[in-house]
């Protein structure tokens, strides 16, 4: 029976790709610092934090800052979160003329979906529509954001079946295809829930232990204030697992809510 599986490349060919190909800009110099340069083709980065820590805030830098260098973004909201002028206040650029915008956010290809057996449709469309483009000779870089995957997965959790966890892993395991084969940067969000350990509420990951190995790099999102609004909001995100980095480096970043965003 045959499989589906590549034909293995040499060390040395994957190292002349890399070299070629350039880390897709999270729309934070500090945090991309964080990355090593960014999110390279391939990879894919989770942002973890509490609602309100900036998630989607980055999310949406990610996409204007890449649409603008030209790159084909596909950004799946879950949330109705996607707010275009908001993108491009944080993403530091003026839409410009007319003809501008339009080629700029036309690379921005928004897709709102509630269901994660849509999500599977999603990524199998996407990755006919990469083949496709692939076998045209399109040369491009590309960038997946789903915010937030765990709000499409969490429903399926805890019902005792085992059912949910199976489809969790399928779908991490479509997600690593698509980016591999098509040579994608994905950036996902995971949101935290409170969980007794020991007697005392912690704040874990929504998708729980079996998904902390899925992506290659976590970062965490931590508020350092109380919560309660302020002018500026400032986010301390730290490297809490990678298999490409080392963990526990840390940075800050600050929110302006109806501003740019600054990095210290």
């Amino acid at each position: 029976m045959e499989r589906d599986c590549e034909v293995a490349w040499t060390a040395l060919k994957h190292c002349d790709v890399e070299d070629e190909e350039t880390a897709c800009t999270t729309g934070f110099p500090d945090v991309d610092q964080l990355l090593d340069g960014g999110i390279r083709p391939c990879q894919h980065v989770e942002l973890a934090g509490m609602p309100a820590t900036g998630k989607t805030q980055i999310c949406m830098a990610m996409a204007a800052t890449n649409a603008r260098n030209g790159c084909h973004v596909v950004y799946v909201d879950t949330q109705n979160a996607f707010h275009v002028h908001r993108a491009a206040q944080l993403a530091k650029w003026d839409l410009g003329t007319r003809e501008e915008r339009d080629q700029v956010l036309a690379n921005i290809h928004v897709v709102r979906l509630y269901d994660l057996f849509d999500a599977f449709q999603l990524l199998d469309a996407l990755a006919v529509e990469y083949a496709m483009r692939d076998h045209r000779g399109i040369k491009e870089s590309r960038v997946l954001i789903v915010d937030s995957l765990s709000s499409l997965v969490s429903p399926h959790l805890g019902a005792g079946t085992g059912l949910g966890y199976a489809l969790m892993i399928a779908l991490a395991h479509s997600i690593r295809k698509l980016a591999h084969a098509h040579r994608v940067a994905v950036l996902s969000t995971n949101h935290l829930v409170k969980q007794d350990v020991n007697e005392t509420k912690h704040a874990v990951p929504a998708l729980g232990e079996g998904w902390v190995y899925q992506p290659h790099t976590r970062l965490m999102l931590t508020r350092e204030d109380d919560g309660e609004f302020q002018p500026s909001v400032q986010v301390t995100v730290q490297v809490s697992h990678s298999c490409l980095t080392r963990t526990g480096k840390c940075s800050s970043i600050c929110f302006h809510p109806e501003a740019s965003v600054e990095a210290s």
